[in-house]
This record gives structure tokens, C-alpha cells and sequence, in this order.
């Protein structure tokens, strides 16, 4: 893990970051009894960005003796710690940051945090899976050296049960950490705090948010915003100048900039523009700059349509799996590789299975053209879980800001195609109608449903239908075997003739393949191997070891013709939506 002393950059042209990379101080807390007047820190060496299994905290795994149910369920964290974790160190506040916008970012959290600084606690407690934790620190710090203390907490505090990949035991563990950038930001107080870009076959709109130091009604001030849009190639498509009124600390102002000859972006041409904004105020000036495809996207007579031409989604599933980290990668590349493989098998779709992944994997989406799917860490059914989606109050809370948070913080991204609120969710239907009914009001730019698999009467806010059964019909060959035994003339007809969505088949193949335990070799990282190594011990006590190549050739070799059905019989139903499988890669769950 790099080691990195604090140091300054600055992005665009006004707002400055202090890295807050390196070395921390760090106390365990396993029965949560510390508090921050008893804590007393003793170790000066947990690195961050990182987890606590980078840094070797926490109960060492052991492998299993014996085969059995939870031996052969996933591989574990070497080192699991599920408690509070507390964190300190010294940051030295330069000048220039009196009199400004002032903010701790922390990239990814697994899953709350609380921050004090100098004892002095700054905020409510934040619980955030999907997107940054931030807090404003505006007029709560001074220039001169401050001790910053916080407190991560990766139990599970949103009663999440243990299936959802973005907090599972059977994909990326239970991390506790900090993962990603952690900085602190600061700007002057008439600042660009947010762009969004929607567009159209036109142009595009912006939803500009801008801050100020306007707290009264009888008080405004007079400001400019300026637009500039470079194309695709690098041509400056031209300047717009807009006079506007502030009139409150934080206001959301529309703005139109028409683009005559649009380069679209989809899978084969991932055009990208870039809106340059500046906005002026009270003598001070910020430019902030925001990456965009031009595209549009929409369902309409049970077909999807990108840019007005219809698409078929042909799609593998990210469940979280990075036994190297035991979390998901923040590096930019690792995601680039991974679209760039699943381009090759002909693929071009990804759903991210009851998680949502970082900045980086939407920027190599962007780039690589890659259509995707978000999901939010929901996954609660009783044939699965103790609790159903909606048992516990929380939820509703919880999932409607978390949907608003993902919106705000990716919407941007023209891979961002589909969202749903989760996997194979039943329960509180009711609740995820509102969610997802406010959710796109908010934010048309994609397409979505309440929940994806189990089939159901489409709801009014519904685009589409990704299940394995639709309108009472199998859209997978699971179910249907002799059928599909007769000829290679199956296909979902019947199920497009009775939804009134788009259908697209929900983790198509499942097939079983024997298990390659001769991989344990390549678990070198945060992730051990346990279950590959209680199955290995069971076949040399069974005296079949010698027979492992031939295993799993045979099996291999069976899968591969019941994908190649399953494939097909989605690619000649027409009108059919698509498929995504389950999946170019092993699920460690099960």
C-alpha cells in the first residue's frame, strides 16, 4: 500500500485538497464501550486509505477441518472485525482556508462514521454505503493544527440481513475502513456545489446548485454563470453568458445550451462532452468542469431505446467480488480491464447486483461504453433473510435518501442506464413504488423498476422487467427444459406478448461447474480461501482429487452448451429486451 505524507492540489481551478492519506492512529473498540473522552490511542500505524484486514486487525481466520454448510458457503476476510473502529491523526490547517467552504471527504465507508475534531463532535453520525461520506466543517475549523478523530462502525446498523452484495459476507466481506480518497476540501462560499447535465436531442439542460454567503430574504446579489461545451474531438462548440440573482445560501438555477450537430455516446461510439461552468459572485470566481455522453434513453412499445434506435442488452452481473482487497477497487484501471474482458466475450451490459460501485467504475463505463445497471445493497425476501424489505422502519428512510444520493452523485455518467432498488426484494411493495415513483420524477435520465427478478403486475413508474418469469411465463430454460430439449426453436414470445414492458431475463445460466480448488494458489490477497480448501480436503479424503481436471471439464463442458441455449433462446424471441447472466465470473456465495 502506497504511503503518501499529507500534501495540496487543487482540482479545476479554485477548490484545494488536503490529503489525508498515510499513517493513523487506531483503537479497537469490539464491545463499543470506548468513548471520546476515555479512548486512548496506542498504535500509530493504520494506513489509509485501507481496511482493517489490510492492516491486519481483527480475528485471523482459520481454515475448516471438516466439510460442511458454512465451510463451503464463501471465502473470508483473513483478518474479520465487525465493531467499531477509531481512527486519529494531526492535519495542519494552512491560512487560506479562513473565511471558506471547508469539508472532509471520504470516498467509500463501510458503513457510518463520526467525526470529532479536537473532542469536539462535528455533525450527526453518517450511514452510507453507496456514496461519499462528507461533512462541512465550514466556520468549525481554524488555520493551525487540529486533531481529527473518527469512528467507523461496520455492524449492521441498517438491518441489511447478510445477502445484498454491498454489505455481504458471501461477496466483499464486512470491511471496516476507508477506501478511496479521504481529504479535506476547501473553496471560497460562492462556489459551484453541484452540476447536472440532462440531455436531449437538442442539447442539454444544467441544474446548477450555487452557494453564497446570502442568508436574507431582503438581500441578493447579482452573479454570472458561463457555459462552455468542447465536443467530443476537442472543438470548443462555444461560449453562453447568464446574469442571475442570489438570493439564498444555497440556491438550484436551470440553465439551456443548445448543441446543433450532437455526437451520440452508446456502446460502439462512448462520445464524451465536457461542460466547462463559471460562476462569478461577490467578486469571487469558480469554474468546475463535468464530463457527459449525449444520449437519450426511454422504453416505448416494449422495446428500449437509446438515441431513438432500439438496443439489446446482452449483460453479466458484478456481485462485488475482489478477493485481492476483500472490497471494491478505487483504481480506474482495474474497472477499465474488467469492461474491456466483458466487451471481448461480445457482452455490453453490467449489473451491479444489490450494490453500487465507485466514481471509477462509471468513468471507465463512460469511456469504454459499457451500458450499466445500479442497484442499491437491498436484498430481503423470506426465503433468504429473517426480515422482508420494509420490516423494519428504517428502510424507507434509508433506501429513499440513499436513491436521491446515487442520483445526485452518478447521474451524470451516460453508462448509468437502468437502476433498480435492489435484488429479488418482496415485502413492503408499496414502499419501493414511492421510492421509485419520487426517484424518477427526480431524475429521468434512465430506466427503471421497482426490484430486480420475481414477477409482478408492472407498477406506472415501471420501464422494464428483469425477472426469470414474466407475465406468468418462463424467460429462462431452467424451467422449461423439455421444451428446449425438443428443438432450438424456444423462445419468450408469449412473455412479450403479455408484458407491457420490455423483459429482460434475470441471471440466465446459474449452471454449476465442479469447483477449480487448484485456485486457492491465486487467493494472495485480503480474501482466504476457506470453502475451495474444505472442498479440496473432502476430495482427497474421498481419493477423487487425482480426478479434478476431468471434473470440471465435464461439467464445464455441460454449462457451456446450457448457456449457449439459454442465449439463444433470448436472442431469437423478438423484442425481447435481453438477458443478463449469471455470469462470466464464479458467485463465491454459493
Amino acid at each position: 500500500m502506497p504511503r503518501r505524507t499529507q500534501r495540496y492540489s487543487k482540482i479545476g481551478d479554485t477548490m484545494k485538497t488536503i490529503d489525508l492519506s498515510g499513517k493513523w492512529n487506531y483503537k479497537t473498540d469490539i464491545d463499543n464501550s470506548q468513548t471520546i473522552d476515555s479512548i486512548k490511542f496506542e498504535n500509530n500505524n493504520f494506513n489509509l486509505p485501507g481496511s482493517t484486514c489490510d492492516n491486519r486487525i481483527g480475528k485471523k481466520t482459520e481454515y475448516f477441518d471438516k466439510i460442511s454448510k458454512e465451510a463451503v458457503r464463501a471465502p473470508r476476510e483473513r483478518y474479520e472485525y465487525i465493531a467499531p473502529l477509531w481512527l486519529q491523526k494531526k492535519v495542519n490547517i494552512p491560512n487560506d482556508t479562513d473565511g471558506k467552504t471547508v469539508r472532509l471527504f471520504m470516498e467509500r465507508v463501510n458503513i457510518a462514521s463520526e467525526l470529532w475534531i479536537d473532542g469536539v463532535k462535528t455533525d450527526r453520525q453518517i450511514i452510507e454505503l453507496s456514496t461519499p461520506h462528507i461533512y462541512n466543517l465550514t466556520g468549525k475549523i481554524t488555520p493551525g493544527e487540529h486533531t481529527f478523530t473518527l469512528k467507523i462502525d461496520n455492524r449492521n446498523l441498517l438491518n441489511l440481513d447478510t445477502m445484498a452484495s454491498g454489505y455481504s459476507v458471501d461477496t466483499q466481506g464486512y470491511w471496516n475502513g476507508v477506501i478511496g480518497r479521504i481529504e479535506l476540501q476547501y473553496e471560497e462560499k460562492e462556489h459551484i456545489d453541484s452540476i447536472q447535465v440532462y440531455t436531449d436531442d437538442k442539447g442539454i439542460t444544467l441544474k446548477i446548485v450555487e452557494t453564497s454567503d446570502v442568508h436574507s430574504p431582503f438581500k441578493t446579489e447579482k452573479a454570472t454563470v458561463t457555459v462552455n461545451v468542447t465536443s467530443p474531438k476537442g472543438d470548443l462548440l462555444g461560449e453562453k453568458i447568464f446574469e442571475t440573482k442570489v438570493f439564498n445560501s444555497k440556491q438550484v438555477d436551470y440553465f439551456r445550451y443548445d448543441i446543433s450537430e450532437i455526437d451520440y455516446w452508446d456502446e460502439f461510439n462512448p462520445n464524451l462532452y465536457t461542460a466547462t461552468v463559471k460562476y462569478g459572485c461577490n467578486g469571487h470566481t469558480d469554474i468546475k468542469s463535468v464530463k457527459f455522453g449525449m444520449r437519450t434513453i426511454k422504453t416505448e412499445n416494449k422495446k428500449i431505446l437509446l438515441n431513438n434506435r432500439q438496443i439489446s442488452l446482452r449483460g453479466t452481473i458484478d456481485c462485488a467480488i475482489y478477493p485481492l482487497t476483500g472490497y471494491p477497487p478505487m483504481d480506474i484501471e482495474v474497472w477499465r480491464k474488467n469492461f474491456k474482458t466483458i466487451k471481448s466475450y461480445g457482452l455490453n451490459h453490467v449489473r451491479f447486483h444489490a450494490w453500487c460501485p465507485p466514481e471509477c467504475a462509471f468513468n471507465a463505463a463512460d469511456e469504454i461504453g459499457m451500458y450499466i445497471s445500479i442497484e442499491m445493497p437491498l436484498w430481503l425476501n423470506h426465503d433468504v433473510c429473517a426480515l422482508e424489505t420494509g420490516e423494519d422502519p428504517i428502510h424507507r428512510q434509508y433506501f429513499m435518501q440513499e436513491a436521491i444520493n446515487i442520483s445526485k452523485t452518478y447521474g451524470n455518467h451516460p453508462s448509468f442506464i437502468m437502476f433498480s432498488n435492489g435484488n429479488e426484494n418482496m415485502g413492503d411493495f408499496d414502499m419501493l413504488n414511492d421510492i421509485t415513483t419520487c426517484i424518477k420524477a427526480y431524475d429521468n435520465r434512465r430506466i427503471y423498476t421497482l426490484t430486480t427478478n420475481f414477477d409482478h403486475p408492472i407498477m406506472p413508474c415501471e420501464d422494464y422487467l428483469c425477472a426469470y418469469e414474466a407475465g406468468g411465463h418462463n424467460v429462462r430454460i431452467q424451467n422449461c427444459q423439455d421444451k428446449a430439449a425438443e428443438n432450438t426453436s424456444l423462445d419468450y414470445s408469449s412473455a412479450v406478448k403479455d408484458v407491457p414492458v420490455p423483459i429482460i431475463s434475470f441471471e440466465v445460466g446459474q449452471y454449476c461447474v465442479y469447483p477449480d480448488v487448484d485456485l486457492i494458489e491465486k487467493y494472495t490477497g485480503n480474501i482466504l480461501p476457506v470453502n475451495l480448501d474444505a472442498i479440496k480436503k473432502f476430495m482427497i479424503e474421498k481419493n477423487v482429487y487425482h480426478k479434478l481436471n476431468d471434473y470440471i471439464k465435464a461439467s464445464g463442458d455441460l454449462a457451456v452448451k446450457l448457456y449457449k441455449e439459454d442465449i439463444e433462446a433470448a436472442l431469437r424471441t423478438k423484442d425481447f429486451g435481453g438477458f443478463e447472466l449469471l455470469s462470466l465470473s464464479a458467485y463465491t456465495g454459493q
